[in-house]
């Protein structure tokens, strides 16, 4: 996956992390209020007609009294502008998928089927 965190397209992630109260800090990430870690719905991802569901609980890291709510946007990782050729500047492209970071992948056994070009999940 490439990523310890949810990784999601920017409107869909801001509809996530308001629902939740989560706030965006000062370097990017989202923080939540450790006392509202059991009140975080499940997340559920439909993956080829297959429901996965992520524990609202297991959406938190918690690290040195600081509860970081495990997801983040494709604008927060690329920034919303590239530069083009000559130092103009463009915007990003659509990123509309999802990057399914540790945080599904603790949940799911996650086989990687290069040859075939396909991904596999299993329950814990």
């Amino acid at each position: 996956s490439g990523s310890a965190l949810i990784v999601g397209p920017p409107s869909d992630v801001s509809e996530i992390t308001e629902e939740v109260g989560a706030t965006k800090s000062l370097v990017g990430n989202y923080i939540i209020d450790c006392d509202e870690i059991g009140n975080i719905p499940d997340l559920t991802f439909t993956i080829d007609g297959n429901e996965y569901t992520v524990p609202g609980s297991k959406l938190v890291i918690q690290s040195a009294g600081v509860c970081l709510f495990a997801m983040e946007s494709h604008v927060d990782l690329k920034g919303g502008e590239k530069k083009k050729k000559g130092g103009g500047k463009k915007k990003s492209e659509k990123m509309d998928y999802w990057v399914l970071g540790e945080v599904f992948m603790s949940e799911y056994y996650t086989v990687f089927d290069v040859e075939e070009h396909r991904v596999g999940f299993a329950e814990n």
